[in-house]
């Protein structure tokens, strides 16, 4: 934990359990069920962001395979916990690798892998959710291993919404194998707008990982330059004929004219394999009660000091100073 992060949490946010920190917020466990995310000073913009995103998405329906908001304030998400981590998580923990001193060294051995059904029902469900931001014309653009999220079921839940843009923006990018620079046309040498061709590339990338246990190319000893090269020039690595690595290879060469069609196409080519269905709660009535009396406690109090406090006042937050 970053002394930032210790000088700016309310301190009785900071008496919970630490879940843990990025470059833009620090997320502690106040309640078996629920999570807060707290901006660092040097990422309120893009926290405000995320807070941004899931004011428009309570204006929709509910979707289950995007990780439940149950109170959202200017200065804190109150979210769904995750109990068993991201998947990102999940499979560098299966991998024996290199050992070298500057960076992590290639992948040497995977030492598990999950089963086609469980992957299969991820696909579901991560496809449900991009196909659910399409209709709200919004692209996540950070769709990676460590914005999945696996709840006590397993089941997988999108999060992290901090890189969000209207369809049609320009794709500020992100290294091979998630996103692609552009190799010809208009576009030559960026990444290009954001839309239905970047993220399913992105899943495309996510899909390997999930079957092979590591990135592409990261069991060969390559130049991180080349690995950039190799995807903008779209060699990718060989891949077996099998309906999911068919979905790879159609999401990396952009074939889905949108995410409702990979959607549709992630559902027809699993829908002979016996899929669980979703065990998770259906009203979470509860957890935002709890929520909000844990800010009427005092739970993002600054204490003494120049700082922004938000109120919770007859049901409605009202931005007041400490």
């Amino acid at each position: 934990m970053s002394d930032e992060s210790l000088d700016h949490v309310p301190p009785k946010l900071s008496k919970y359990d630490w879940v843990g920190e990025g470059a833009v917020c620090i997320v502690y466990q106040v309640h078996p069920r629920i999570v807060v995310k707290h901006p660092l000073k040097s990422g309120y913009e893009q926290f405000h962001r995320e807070v941004q995103f899931y004011g428009l998405l309570k204006r929709k329906s509910i979707c289950r395979d995007i990780v439940e908001c149950f109170l959202l304030l200017p200065n804190a998400i109150f979210l769904s916990y995750c109990a068993a981590g991201s998947l990102s998580q999940r499979l560098m923990s299966r991998q024996i690798r290199e050992d070298l001193e500057e960076y992590p060294g290639r992948v040497i051995e995977v030492t598990a892998k999950d089963d086609t059904e469980l992957i299969s029902r991820w696909m579901r469900q991560l496809t449900s959710a991009a196909a659910f931001l399409e209709t709200m014309n919004v692209a996540h653009n950070d769709i990676h291993p460590r914005n999945l999220l696996l709840d006590q079921f397993l089941d997988m839940k999108l999060s992290d919404f901090d890189s969000y843009a209207t369809v049609g923006e320009d794709l500020p990018g992100a290294p091979a194998p998630w996103a692609r620079v552009l190799a010809d046309g208009p576009d030559k040498g960026s990444f290009g707008t954001c839309g239905p061709r970047t993220e399913q590339f992105a899943i495309g990338s996510v899909l390997y990982m999930m079957l092979y246990g590591h990135e592409p190319y990261e069991d060969i000893a390559m130049d991180p330059e080349e690995v950039v090269e190799r995807f903008q020039y779209m060699r990718f690595p060989e891949l077996k004929r099998t309906p999911l690595e068919d979905i790879i290879r159609d999401c990396w060469f952009g074939h889905f004219p949108s995410m409702r069609a990979l959607q549709s196409a992630v559902f027809a080519c699993t829908a002979d394999l016996p899929l669980q269905a979703s065990l998770g709660k259906a009203d979470s009535a509860e957890e935002v009660g709890l929520c909000k009396e844990l800010v009427r406690s005092g739970l993002l109090d600054c204490g003494p000091g120049p700082c922004f406090l938000e109120t919770w006042r007859g049901g409605h937050i009202q931005p007041s100073p400490c």
